[in-house]
C-alpha cells in the first residue's frame, strides 16, 4: 500500500444487509473480538438474574454510560443493560407511566447487537432469540 493508504476488514452484518462496516486492520485499531461460543451464551443468559442493576437516576449520566456500554461491545455489560432497562420499563408501565424514548432506543440497540450474535451462534433467527432466552431461563427454573 502507498503512503496514507490503509487496509480494512469489510464486514457485512448477517441481519442488516444494508450496512457495511469498515475496520482498519492496523494493530492500534484492533477492535474485533471473537464471537461467544454456545456455552458462553447459555452461561451469560443463566447468570443474568445475578447481574447488578445499572440504572442511574441522572438522565444525562445514565445515557452517557449506556452509550459507552453500547460502544464497548461487551456481552456481559449489554445483557446487564438490557435487563436493567426491561425492569425499569416494567416498573414505569405498572405505575401507568411511559418509558423514556431515549432509553427505549438504547435498549433496542443493545438487543440488536446481542441478539444478532446469539442468533448467529445458535443458528436461529433474530426474532427467535427472546424465546430462546426464555427457554434457557425456564430450564434453569425447572432445575431449581
Amino acid at each position: 500500500l502507498g503512503a496514507g493508504r490503509q487496509q480494512y476488514y469489510v464486514l457485512e452484518p448477517t441481519y442488516d444487509k444494508g450496512m457495511t462496516i469498515y475496520i482498519p486492520t492496523s494493530k492500534e485499531h484492533d477492535q474485533l473480538r471473537r464471537l461467544l461460543t454456545a456455552r458462553e451464551i447459555k452461561s451469560l443468559i443463566e447468570n443474568v438474574s445475578g447481574q447488578e442493576n445499572v440504572w442511574i437516576s441522572d438522565d444525562r449520566k445514565r445515557r452517557q454510560y449506556y452509550r459507552d456500554v453500547l460502544k464497548s461491545d461487551d456481552p456481559q455489560k449489554l445483557i446487564c443493560l438490557i435487563s436493567t432497562l426491561y425492569q425499569k420499563k416494567n416498573e414505569r408501565e405498572k405505575e401507568g407511566k411511559k418509558f423514556y424514548a431515549e432509553d427505549q432506543g438504547i435498549m433496542e440497540e443493545a438487543e440488536k447487537i446481542l441478539h444478532g450474535e446469539i442468533a448467529f451462534v445458535m443458528d436461529i433467527e433474530p426474532d427467535e432469540v427472546v424465546s430462546y432466552i426464555g427457554s434457557v431461563l425456564g430450564g434453569e427454573k425447572a432445575k431449581a
